[in-house]
């Protein structure tokens, strides 16, 4: 009699059983012929199973990773759309790591208490675009860019052309205004472009050999720098001394010390202005 109640038994566990793996896999993906072996084997699913049952039921029944269907349900149906709204515009983040989750889930549940108190998402968390920016900052932080990262070439030319010319120039044109030589003449136009050209692949190329004070022992550069930099002034200062002394007046006609004074000025405020809107990094100064 209890062998009989004994086989009933087992007979009812292993139906009990397989019904349980037919829902299940009704839901889930779930190869039959192995689950048939598991059950074959050992009469009940093993652990393995159970859990891998248990994850697709979730997935399957979640419309936003974190959220299941019935808190999902449990909102409004604008509640609803701003929540996928906010999930649409988080489509850089990892939305299967816990952290987003988290997060997805926490705003659902005040969403959903705040629908008893009749507050809104947007009186919550703003706008969903809102809601998206304090999740990344907050959750999500992105790498701070190298703000150090030096601007292309002629950037660091130009800015250096409009700073060291005019420096010159201005130099130049107050020298003049205060000489009390009569026979001192002032520079000329040829003379003033070459200046500002030359100036630039000047600061150029000291823009280049800047010094690495952080660099190991021997790797430093200071040598390099002070070559580069007497090599570069010397031929700036030789430039403008050539075209000065050698260009027929006819296409270098002197400049009087008021027309220096504000090409200098000019050009010293458009280095600023341009230094700032095109955001030039990496010069002398």
């Amino acid at each position: 009699m209890t062998e009989k109640l004994n086989q009933n038994s087992e007979s009812e566990m292993k139906e009990n059983v397989a019904e349980a793996i037919s829902e299940s896999t009704s839901q889930a993906e779930l190869e039959p012929a192995a689950a048939k072996e598991e059950v074959q084997q050992n009469g009940e699913l093993s652990s393995d199973y159970k859990e891998q049952l248990a994850d697709n039921d979730e997935k399957q029944s979640s419309i936003i990773p974190g959220i299941n269907l019935a808190t999902f349900n449990q909102m409004t149906k604008k509640n609803q759309q701003y929540l996928l709204s906010v999930e649409k515009q988080l489509e850089s983040i990892d939305k299967e790591g816990t952290t987003f989750k988290a997060v997805i889930n926490e705003i659902a549940d005040t969403l959903i208490q705040g629908q008893k108190t009749g507050q809104t998402a947007k009186h919550l968390y703003g706008t969903p675009t809102e809601c998206v920016e304090i999740i990344k900052q907050q959750h999500f932080p992105t790498e701070k860019v190298d703000d150090n990262t030096p601007s292309e070439p002629w950037k660091i030319g130009l800015d250096g052309a409009l700073l060291l010319g005019s420096i010159y120039t201005l130099m130049t044109g107050l020298s003049l205004m205060t000489s009390k030589t009569p026979s001192i003449t002032g520079i000329g136009l040829l003379t003033l472009i070459v200046n500002y050209i030359v100036a630039g692949f000047a600061m150029l190329l000291i823009a280049r050999n800047l010094p690495k004070p952080d660099a190991p022992k021997g790797e430093k550069g200071y040598f390099k720098y002070f070559g580069m930099s007497t090599l570069a002034m010397i031929s700036w200062v030789a430039a403008v001394s050539l075209v000065t002394a050698f260009a027929p007046s006819i296409i270098n006609p002197i400049l009087p010390p008021v027309a220096l004074l504000i090409i200098g000025a000019v050009t010293m405020v458009a280095r600023f202005y341009i230094k700032k809107v095109l955001n030039i990094k990496g010069g002398v100064f």
